[in-house]
């Protein structure tokens, strides 16, 4: 516990009345108070409240978590009582809500209390004034703590419920046609080794394994396709790493979907703030340069908001939880380029550490508060020196983040979605095929070149694993060409070793132009221009900004519902998506998450 500094010091009146400064009490830390927990959620009935110099607590009745940073000074908060403890002669009332101060100092509100000290009237028009968080004073992890901790699963806005309900229907799709991937093989017969309690379920098999073990295996199952959305400001992909680590969370404390999803929303907004003080604006891209996987690296710390919020920890723990998950981050783009797997289980690693970071946290295990922005802290260590620390914090609350994700509509680095798009249009209106191409020209920001296996840049190199195909753009755009779409199936090895589909992707240029970087840097647009050459001499061309999907180019509900039962038709039967679907939509009217996590599983125990 840390106590208030002097400068924050207040007066309050003692039993007889009398002024006294708080910090006469509370800035000695051997007056603090002490309050012995035992459990998870530090909210059991009090055992024993003691310090030294006699400060003391009724205990009949009375519950108390150390809840609210003031500044530096935490402050214990009664809850589950309408009666009024006495500490040292303050008087403290809290509402049956634990989220709220309603009055410190009984002169101040005597309004407030019968002569018996019970909390009468409206309390929460009395809701004390004076405790504020010093925002000056913190750091972007406590003000981020505090976010995570106070977000209102009722006052969320209606667009944000609706796209946060989008997001966890498009990754439970992917993880139900992940399951098969030898990342999630692998990943789920390390977890079922390790067992643990039976808390948490994994989709299509229904293993009940502890929830990091369950969250390690659903997250790599939810990238082992490459069609999740994306937060193009910072490109990284939340949903695999937030909605595994909520859904693990949420079922082992027995959540409703109300919780779940403002879990959801939480873990968005901590992970895309992270990414976006380190990945975006002039250092867009900056992070994979230096040889790092956003997602993974932004996504413990998502995922740890995400739990932190659903194992009901307090301010106090998530800060430490935040803390602790900077010391788990971690994750190298390499494994994009040279086509190998484990890129595809980085959201696994990101959501179990999540889990495990909040728990630690919660047993005792202490951070650092300044993990985020201290100049030894993530920030700084994780980039080139070019980063943003005010994005961690700026307009915090004002607009939920996690609206600014974009859903994919092509199995395929983000990106190369742009020409895949306009290639579309263009067909469309023109009516060429495949067979009538002599050559696609695809201009864009050079800065893409980042995702790309170096050896693409010879024409008559193919991508040989689906590793390297999702991440290349003439394999990408030479098969959606050729099929019509970019789905799952578009990346089997038939397809890998179509001898149609490598002559196509042959007559595919990429022109990565370092002139568009400035403007990929300071908007929000992805410039590409797509040209069409037809062995008849025709030439159409399109230029595209933002692919379909993303905010300014949004896709229906109704499309990306197709989408989720076009990838999970081969691990749930017709009814049983029906029944996902129709969960998710009104995921905040859902008493329990385990109804759902039944219904994902393959053999139809959901219902």
């Amino acid at each position: 516990m840390l106590a208030e500094r002097p400068d924050q010091a207040r007066a309050v009146g003692d039993e007889a009345g009398h002024q006294q400064p708080v910090d006469a009490r509370l800035h000695d830390p051997a007056q603090l108070l002490r309050v012995d927990r035992r459990g998870p959620d530090g909210g059991e009935p009090i055992r024993q409240v003691r310090a030294q110099g006699g400060l003391g607590l009724e205990e009949s009745g009375v519950r108390a978590r150390p809840e609210r940073l003031v500044g530096r000074r935490l402050v214990a908060l009664l809850h589950a009582t309408d009666r009024v403890g006495e500490v040292a002669g303050h008087v403290l009332a809290l509402q049956r809500e634990p989220e709220h101060v309603v009055g410190v100092g009984r002169e101040l509100h005597p309004d407030l209390f019968d002569a018996g000290g019970h909390v009468v009237g409206d309390v929460r028009a009395h809701e004390c004034p004076h405790i504020d968080d010093n925002e000056a004073t913190m750091t972007a992890t406590e003000r981020l703590a505090r976010f995570v901790h106070d977000l209102d699963a009722r006052a969320l806005d209606a667009t944000v419920r609706e796209h946060a309900t989008l997001c966890v229907l498009d990754a439970l799709g992917i993880a139900l046609a992940g399951m098969s991937e030898p990342c999630a093989r692998a990943a789920l017969s390390v977890a079922r080794a390790g067992a643990g309690p039976a808390e948490a379920t994994v989709v299509v098999h229904g293993d009940q394994l502890g929830a990091p073990a369950a969250a390690l295996v659903n997250g790599a199952a939810g990238f082992a396709h490459n069609f999740t959305d994306t937060t193009l400001t910072c490109i990284l992909h939340a949903g695999p790493v937030v909605v595994p680590a909520a859904l693990a969370a949420g079922e082992a404390a027995a959540a409703s979907g109300a919780e779940v999803l403002a879990a959801v929303v939480a873990g968005y907004e901590v992970m895309t703030r992270v990414g976006n003080a380190i990945n975006a604006g002039a250092a867009r891209m900056a992070h994979q340069k230096k040889g790092f996987h956003p997602t993974a690296t932004c996504g413990v710390f998502g995922a740890t908001a995400a739990a932190a919020r659903l194992f009901r920890l307090t301010v106090d723990q998530t800060v430490q939880a935040l803390g602790v998950a900077g010391s788990l981050a971690g994750g190298l783009s390499i494994s994009l380029r040279d086509g190998s797997d484990v890129w595809r289980a980085h959201p696994g690693f990101a959501a179990q550490n999540g889990l495990l970071a909040a728990r630690l946290a919660a047993a005792g295990l202490t951070g650092p508060a300044g993990v985020l922005d201290d100049p030894r802290g993530f920030c700084a260590a994780f980039t080139d020196g070019r980063f943003d620390a005010g994005a961690l914090t700026r307009d915090l609350g004002a607009r939920m983040l996690i609206l600014d994700s974009a859903f994919k509509l092509h199995n395929v680095a983000h990106v190369w979605a742009l020409p895949l798009d306009a290639l579309g249009v263009m067909r469309r209106k023109h009516g060429f095929t495949h067979a009538d191409v002599a050559e696609v020209i695809v201009t864009f920001p050079e800065t893409w070149t980042t995702i790309m296996d170096e050896r693409s840049r010879d024409p008559d190199w193919a991508p040989r694993t689906y590793s390297q195909a999702t991440n290349d753009m003439r394999y990408c755009v030479a098969v959606g060409l050729r099929d019509g779409r970019v789905h799952v199936e578009q990346f089997d090895d038939a397809h890998l070793a179509d001898p149609e589909i490598r002559d196509l992707a042959r007559r595919m240029t990429q022109r990565p132009e370092p002139s568009l970087n400035h403007l990929w840097e300071t908007t929000d647009k992805a410039p590409t221009d797509v040209e069409v050459v037809l062995r008849s001499g025709a030439r159409h061309r399109m230029h595209v900004d933002y692919p379909r999907g993303a905010p300014q180019n949004p896709a229906t509900r109704a499309e990306l519902e197709a989408k989720f039962d076009a990838v999970a038709a081969p691990a749930l039967p017709a009814p049983a998506r029906t029944r996902v679907v129709e969960l998710v939509r009104k995921l905040d009217a859902v008493p329990c998450i385990a109804g759902l996590a039944a219904s994902l599983v393959r053999d139809g125990r959901g219902g």
